[in-house]
């Protein structure tokens, strides 16, 4: 079982805006992302998801906080729970949620079992009366990937590292 996240660098030249250069980490990304980055994460051989422009940046986002094991509020994890319920009841949750497709949103939650292994579930935030997670045929998958733990944080930081580097190289005076 396994998880990749591949990024793709520019496609074209990365050019910042004379009026307004990038200030942070965030902004020069959303630059890389104008110029044609992008990513792919897969789940098995079965799942994929594109994300571009602002979806970069929500990826990103979601990997530094899963590395740094940032915990999810207490109303999040419990709806999470209720409407997940084959979510192991011994498992640390995190969700990437991407509000750039801005309806039907893509969504990704990890269940860490400690250092043994993560079950991802691809889910879709639903727009129908209570906004429930649900499984689009075609789009999501039924059944958890179950990823080692430790492949769940060198695929997020394998990610960071790649786009930190290009980053640093289209804006060193960012100084990161």
């Amino acid at each position: 079982m396994s998880l990749a996240i591949r990024y793709r660098g520019p496609a074209r030249p990365v050019v910042a805006s004379l009026d307004r250069p990038p200030v942070d980490f965030e902004d020069a990304l959303e630059e890389l992302a104008d110029a044609g980055a992008g990513a792919v994460v897969a789940l098995g051989d079965d799942y994929a998801l594109e994300l571009e422009g602002r979806c970069l940046v929500e990826l990103a986002r979601a990997c530094r906080a899963l590395l740094a094991a940032a915990a999810m509020g207490p109303d999040d994890e419990a709806r999470l729970r209720a409407e997940l319920p084959e979510l192991p009841a011994d498992a640390a949750l995190h969700l990437w949620l991407f509000p750039c497709f801005m309806t039907w949103l893509p969504s990704l939650v990890f269940a860490t079992r400690g250092e043994a292994e993560t079950w991802i579930y691809a889910r879709t935030l639903a727009e129908e009366e209570g906004l429930p997670f649900v499984v689009v045929e075609g789009r999501d998958r039924v059944e958890p990937e179950r990823v080692p733990t430790a492949a769940v944080r060198d695929a997020a930081g394998a990610f960071l590292d790649a786009v930190r580097a290009d980053v640093e190289a289209a804006f060193p005076a960012l100084g990161l």
